[in-house]
């Protein structure tokens, strides 16, 4: 695929996948989201447009762009031009943005998937947009441009007529996620499903499940596997189904754990990765994330995020900055906090199967790495920065753990040997 004499090729984007799990020893991926059912066409759902949006997304477009500075020149020989690929991300990344606008104002970094109005920046996009999809072709035999490309070319000129006309009559601002079927889609989903298997209801049939959903509603609304998100219709046996599914009943406990709760950890013996940049770097922007959730749990304490903060830009900041946007919440971890995150990460794979079947898991494994790990660094005068710091990461950590196991039991994707 051609961009202005620029190849993208989806080897690329499978080498990142492949390198993002290698690279990674659990809870540190750039892309934590793409899995087998992304990447490989054997196991793609091709009607779920989310797996695509998420695969040309701004995260790997950024990241792929800076690979060159990140990596070493042996692991770079597996790709064919990630710079571009990466340019291509971003631009599909903006063009779904563009045909997405959900809110009045934009969210912050994402100034296209705001409303359309008159001076809004859609119209310079699109402008750009059509230039470079009308001279995009695969390299195949024919060259020819496949159907995707050309509706979407209709897409953007079938939508610049709309809004022009739409503003010209009088409308503000036009938001164009509205403008879909789902809700449709989901309601005969519902009829559908009505009766375990009514996937041809005859009109009587039709009336009678529509009568029953609108008494109970306790049929899902969304259909599994469908090309339409939920439409946040809310049923009225809400009181019902927060008894199926709180965990949180009064007058419900758990049972008591009679086991010591702290356990002793083994200490891994560090060993030199070849992906130690990439990872340096990917774990200098896990660590950031984990000081955008303490800075909102401290109510952006001065202190804990002075204590965490770097004033220079490091040499393992390069996925951060390339992820940079106005206006972000995107942080800089100092060495120091980088060096406990990462300790923390190499205890907890290391030994975390010592804990999978305790009783209050979390706990427990928070109390041993406080016996194990130097924390007096983390320090504040106002909130227990060490305790905060430990809790948020595992968390972290844990949900990381939990996800890869079922993608291995669901999905049958191959177990990262970092993990025991």
């Amino acid at each position: 695929m051609k961009i202005k004499k620029k190849t993208a090729s989806w080897k690329d984007i499978v080498q990142f996948y492949e390198l993002d799990k290698q690279q990674s020893t659990g809870g540190d991926r750039l892309a934590p989201k793409l899995t087998d059912n992304h990447i490989y066409p054997d196991k793609m759902k091709k009607m779920k447009v989310s797996c695509a949006a998420q695969v040309f997304s701004q995260r790997v477009g950024a990241i792929m762009k800076r690979l060159t500075s990140i990596s070493s020149p042996s692991v770079l020989s597996d790709f064919n031009s990630p710079e571009d690929t990466g340019q291509l991300c971003l631009f599909i990344d903006n063009l779904f943005d563009s045909a997405n606008g959900s809110t009045i104002k934009p969210s912050v970094g994402k100034d296209l998937r705001g409303a359309v109005t008159v001076n809004s920046p859609h119209w310079e996009f699109w402008k750009k947009a059509l230039i470079v999809l009308e001279s995009m072709e695969y390299e195949t035999k024919t060259k020819k441009q496949v159907p995707s490309v050309t509706n979407w070319i209709k897409t953007i000129k079938g939508l610049q007529i709309l809004c022009k006309r739409l503003l010209k009559d009088g409308f503000k601002c036009i938001l164009l996620r509205n403008f879909n079927q789902d809700p449709i889609e989901n309601f005969f989903g519902s009829i559908r499903s009505h009766g375990v298997r009514n996937i041809k209801p005859t009109c009587a049939n039709f009336i009678s499940s529509f009568k029953s959903l609108v008494i109970n509603n306790l049929t899902s609304s969304h259909s599994i596997g469908s090309n339409c998100e939920n439409d946040d219709c809310n049923g009225v046996l809400d009181n019902l189904k927060e008894f199926l599914f709180n965990d949180n009943l009064t007058g419900i406990h758990p049972l008591e754990d009679a086991e010591d709760a702290i356990i002793t950890l083994e200490i891994p013996i560090p060993n030199q990765q070849p992906y130690a940049s990439i990872n340096s770097n990917s774990r200098a922007y896990v660590t950031g994330w984990v000081m955008k959730k303490i800075k909102k749990i401290t109510k952006n304490c001065h202190h804990c995020m002075t204590t965490m903060h770097s004033d220079a830009v490091l040499k393992e900041h390069m996925v951060i900055q390339a992820r940079m946007y106005e206006d972000c919440n995107l942080q800089y971890p100092n060495e120091e906090a980088m060096s406990i995150f990462s300790y923390i990460i190499q205890m907890f794979n290391f030994n975390f199967h010592k804990f999978v079947f305790k009783s209050y898991l979390k706990k427990s494994l928070n109390e041993s790495l406080v016996q194990n790990l130097p924390l007096n660094y983390l320090t504040c005068p106002f909130h227990d920065l060490t305790d905060i710091f430990i809790k948020t990461t595992t968390n972290l950590l844990i949900y990381s753990y939990i996800n890869h196991i079922n993608r291995i039991l669901t999905k049958g994707e191959k177990c990262n040997t970092t993990i025991q």
